[in-house]
């Protein structure tokens, strides 16, 4: 069973490994949103990537792994993908975005960032439990 947690966590992991590599627009000296087209995209296929990891979790491990500490992983990692679709929503409703604009959708993904850290250390915590 550590294995199954082992490889939810890294599933996770890989997703927003991947988020964090696109969740920082790149800006002009007035602060507006470059590349909006290419940052909306990026942001869909984290979108799509992750919609595809619960997917997975859900339906793939729910029989032998679903209990309290995978549910607050799902959980966070859900809300991630939700705070995610705010975002592109800001970005898609607003023709000249400034990055100050979006500082309410990233203080959430801090928030969200924690959420997940402490979820996952719990299911390392029970990974190590049941290795022992």
């Amino acid at each position: 069973m550590s294995k199954q947690y082992a490889q939810t966590i890294q599933l996770i992991g890989g997703n927003i490994i991947n988020i964090s590599q696109v969740i920082s627009p790149k800006i002009n000296k007035n602060r507006l949103i470059l590349n909006k087209i290419e940052y909306m995209d990026n942001i869909t296929k984290c979108i799509k990537s992750g919609y595809n990891c619960l997917f997975s979790i859900e339906n793939n491990e729910k029989s032998t792994i679903m209990d309290s500490e995978l549910k607050t992983l799902v959980k966070a990692y859900r809300k991630l993908i939700i705070c995610l679709e705010d975002l592109l929503q800001e970005i898609k409703g607003t023709p000249n975005i400034k990055i100050e604009n979006l500082s309410t959708h990233f203080v959430n993904l801090e928030k969200i960032e924690t959420e997940l850290y402490l979820a996952t250390m719990q299911m390392i915590e029970k990974i190590n439990k049941q290795n022992k």
